[in-house]
């Protein structure tokens, strides 16, 4: 099986972590990118 470097956009989020560890399951390297900016804050 190919491993694959992954880059997530919005790493932080729900749906980023989540796509994450699904990748990090399957023996892939996550390069997960968020700025950490929440509306009203």
């Amino acid at each position: 099986m190919n491993k694959k470097t992954c880059l997530i956009t919005g790493g932080a989020g729900f749906i980023g972590t989540n796509v994450a560890a699904n990748h990090l399951k399957k023996g892939d390297k996550v390069i997960a990118f968020d700025n950490l900016y929440r509306v009203g804050t």
